[in-house]
């Protein structure tokens, strides 16, 4: 009896030690993630958001990402508040302690 119950407990403790691992591995996998795709903000567009970006956009938000100064100067219909609430997404997700101010 009393070597069944400590086998029991022997199983809990492997049960919680493999949690304890998956859940090491995870937050391993999401921050090499993160860290992808905060270099390559286009890919994170177009992977997460499913929107796919033309070239001149993908150079934007990279810069938009990596810069701290950034500015554009369009004409008309070539999808400046469409570019920045994208940005503001992206950069409310990659950097979750993000202020963005419009």
């Amino acid at each position: 009896m009393v070597t069944k119950l400590n086998s029991e407990i022997d199983k809990e403790i492997d049960s919680r030690e493999e949690d304890v691992f998956k859940d090491d591995k995870l937050m391993r996998g999401v921050g090499i993630w993160v860290s992808y795709y905060r270099l390559f903000p286009h890919k994170f567009v177009e992977d997460y958001f499913g929107i796919f970006l033309k070239p001149f956009q993908k150079i934007l938000i990279y810069f938009m990402i990596h810069f701290n100064h950034f500015m554009y100067l369009a004409s008309r219909g070539q999808g400046k508040t469409f570019l920045t609430a994208i940005f503001c997404c992206c950069r409310a997700i990659l950097y979750p302690e993000s202020k963005i101010i419009l």
